[in-house]
């Protein structure tokens, strides 16, 4: 009954059944026992049952989820208008990227004329959009705001402050990028909201 186990690469030369039995005996010890199970692995037959995922690159953390918060993050995206024709390994690869920020309320998010550094997605409460000291819009779960300024290069055309608490998921400049890239739908999606909002 031990309190940690160490695992490396425990699945890398096993076949199917074999890998479900070593998946299961896991399972169960972290069940029963409290068991915590740290693993390296490559194989993604298996990554879907683990609570956190830590992906390395060159000896370095590129990303740290808990992956009830990944998946959380895949069922809000697939409800917004940009994410919607997002493929399941697209949508998981954005969610990733993602990371969970709150705002107070009268708490400035973007400031008109900044440089446009991330993309905001609201996943509950409600911002006002400013433009010119008028407000132009109010945005609640589902929205998304930021995208103009990554798209085009330019500054910040608008102040975004919350008037509630806010919770938003946010998408960093690179990764909006990679993302774009990387996805001719969501490309699109973004193409048509830029122009219905420019």
């Amino acid at each position: 009954r031990p309190k940690l186990v160490l695992a490396d690469e425990p699945t890398a030369a096993l076949d199917q059944d074999a890998t479900r039995n070593v998946v299961r005996l896991f399972k169960d010890m972290a069940e029963e026992h409290g068991t915590a199970i740290l693993m390296v692995t490559h194989d993604h037959r298996i990554i879907e049952l683990a609570d956190r995922l830590v992906h390395m690159v060159d000896g370095r953390i590129v990303s740290d989820i808990v992956l009830n918060d990944q998946l959380r993050i895949c069922e809000f995206l697939k409800g917004v208008e940009a994410f919607k024709n997002l493929t399941p390994l697209e949508l998981t690869d954005v969610a990733e990227r993602m990371t969970r920020r709150q705002f107070m309320p009268n708490e400035v998010i973007i400031r008109e004329g900044d440089a446009g550094e991330e993309l905001f997605l609201i996943s509950e409460g409600e911002v006002e959009v400013d433009r010119a000291g008028r407000e132009v819009a109010r945005l609640g779960p589902g929205d998304f705001f930021g995208e103009l300024s990554l798209m085009s290069g330019d500054p910040r055309n608008a102040t975004v402050v919350a008037t509630k608490p806010v919770d938003t998921y946010i998408l960093g400049k690179d990764d909006f990028t990679a993302a774009i890239e990387a996805s001719a739908g969501f490309r699109e999606q973004l193409r048509r909201v830029y122009f219905a909002r420019h």
